[in-house]
């Protein structure tokens, strides 16, 4: 990603319940620590690397597969 820095507190800003769902295992500056939101339809989760801690590095996304019960007909 490239412009301007988002910071862990301005993702906050919109997902105030994160949780750290990964840490980096000291192996490399490209780990990234994970914060995640536990949504109705899935996890959103946001990276940030540790050469860069302070800024947004990336961001996933993991839908909930919905039950063949509740699929729309």
């Amino acid at each position: 990603m490239s412009g301007e820095c988002v910071t862990l507190a301005m993702v906050r800003a919109h997902y105030s319940n994160l949780k750290i769902t990964d840490t980096p295992r000291g192996r490399s500056p490209d780990e990234t620590t994970a914060f995640s939101a536990f949504l109705p339809w899935g996890t959103l989760s946001f990276g940030f690397a540790e050469r860069n801690r302070d800024c947004l590095e990336g961001v996933s996304l993991d839908p909930k597969i919905a039950d063949a019960d509740s699929a729309v007909k």
